[in-house]
């Protein structure tokens, strides 16, 4: 599926795609590499996010791999982006308190410019649930990712 369709955004398209056919495997085409279209396209349940520059070669494997329900692809975008946001970091040595892992997947979510909604979905958790780690960490978002970012989980 290209990345960005007549209509607008595809990434809608793979959470229907989800909803019909929970089985459904949805590779994204994209000629951007930007990490947040990346971990949005992970956190609505697609399988990889691929650059249209990679070569045929490259595309069947990356086909034939998610079909066989493999990890993304060393060739796609998604892997590192899946990497980070499912490392778990509580060892935090600068005197903050340190989090717990779901509060740090929480605020690595958020740090790729998810939406609660978004970080929910891709966690599995309620919308409420996302935001009252929010609010009980930093008390705000955008501090919430400044923070991330500057622990280095983002």
């Amino acid at each position: 599926m290209d990345s960005v369709l007549d209509d607008g955004d595809s990434l809608h398209l793979v959470e229907k795609i989800h909803a019909e056919r929970s089985d459904a495997h949805v590779i994204i085409l994209s000629d951007s590499g930007n990490p947040t279209h990346v971990a949005r396209a992970h956190a609505w349940g697609a399988s990889d996010f691929l650059s249209k520059e990679i070569n045929r070669k490259q595309l069947i494997s990356a086909i034939t791999q998610v079909v066989l329900g493999q990890a993304p692809t060393s060739v796609g975008l998604m892997r590192d982006i899946s990497d980070k946001l499912s490392r778990q970091r509580n060892d935090d040595q600068t005197g903050l308190p340190a989090l717990t892992s779901r509060a740090a997947q929480v605020l690595r979510h958020l740090g790729y410019g998810l939406n609660n909604r978004e970080v929910g979905r891709c966690l599995e958790i309620s919308v409420e649930t996302v935001k009252e780690h929010v609010q009980n960490l930093l008390r705000d978002r955008t501090q919430a990712v400044v923070w991330a970012v500057k622990k280095g989980m983002v």
